[in-house]
């Protein structure tokens, strides 16, 4: 009894801590996790104004530790960083990691990534492999057509 009521307690914080608005108390960590990932898109399409990619579970862990990156970087992304990710250095000298998106195939949509500097690869109806600079991966989530970004993780 006394693991359950911690649990639900735990959750319950959790919830005010992450500021969640939600009146259903959470009875488990997924609910939890639901309500944190809605909080999250609002937040997200708040700052764009709009409609906001789906970010799987690597991308998210990408994202935080690319800012924690850019806290203690010196101009250059750590070796463990390069490492966890398959970051690889262009002939352009940036850096790019390889990601699964879903998107619409418009025209606009790939001069908008091509900007970028994003370098399409095989397409499979809406899913297409990509190489994406590092700093542009926080850039696509935005972009009008995109519907998830899947960050090739080990």
């Amino acid at each position: 009894m006394f693991r359950t009521t911690g649990m639900l307690l735990t959750a319950a914080c959790l919830i005010l801590h992450l500021g969640c608005k939600s009146k259903k108390e959470a009875t488990t960590f997924k609910e939890v996790d639901q309500l944190q990932k809605a909080a999250d898109q609002q937040a997200h399409q708040k700052r764009s104004g709009g409609k906001v990619a789906r970010l799987s579970a690597s991308t998210r862990a990408f994202l935080a530790d690319l800012n924690k990156e850019r806290e203690h970087m010196e101009g250059e992304l750590s070796a463990d960083f390069i490492h966890r990710y398959h970051v690889e250095k262009g002939a352009d000298g940036r850096n790019y990691v390889h990601a699964l998106l879903m998107m619409d195939d418009t025209k606009e949509l790939r001069q908008q990534l091509d900007k970028l500097g994003v370098k399409l690869k095989g397409q499979a109806g809406p899913a297409q492999m990509a190489r994406i600079p590092v700093n542009a991966v926080e850039k696509i989530a935005y972009l009008k057509g995109i519907k998830l970004i899947q960050i090739q993780a080990p």
